[in-house]
């Protein structure tokens, strides 16, 4: 975890916490060997709450039929603040280490084989609904 204890390290830059306009965060994650289904029940588990948050524009899950135990995520947050607000959640700290190399609680090992995730600033709209080049 980051010296805050709220996210792990590396996760999402400092930059983008300290956004004050939208932010987007891109991940995938891929389930070890007969962890499929318990990682998609979990993943369900956090969808609904997600969701429900200040600040959650967008939190969509996709998997694919042909790929088992594959996630690709994308979440879309008001600003960084909603960002970090989301993973300093109770469920969210609870999630992490359970989907990261690191120790999870009551020793319970990591479900995921592999992981990455990318955060960056959303850029703004234009007048017509596209997108306004980022800088």
């Amino acid at each position: 975890m980051s010296t805050d204890d709220t996210t792990p390290d590396g996760l999402i830059p400092a930059a983008i916490l300290a956004s004050d306009t939208p932010v987007a965060v891109y991940g995938y994650a891929r389930a070890k060997a007969g962890e499929e289904g318990r990682m998609l029940g979990e993943i369900q588990a956090i969808i609904g709450l997600t969701r429900k948050e200040d600040g959650c524009e967008q939190y969509v899950v996709h998997t694919a039929p042909d790929q088992p135990g594959a996630f690709a995520f994308y979440e879309r947050w008001s600003s960084g603040a909603h960002l970090l607000a989301h993973v300093s959640q109770p469920f969210m700290q609870t999630y992490f280490p359970r989907h990261t190399a690191g120790p999870a609680p009551h020793g319970a090992g990591p479900i995921w084989q592999s992981s990455s995730a990318m955060a960056r600033h959303a850029g703004r709209r234009t007048r017509r609904g596209g997108r306004a080049p980022s800088h």
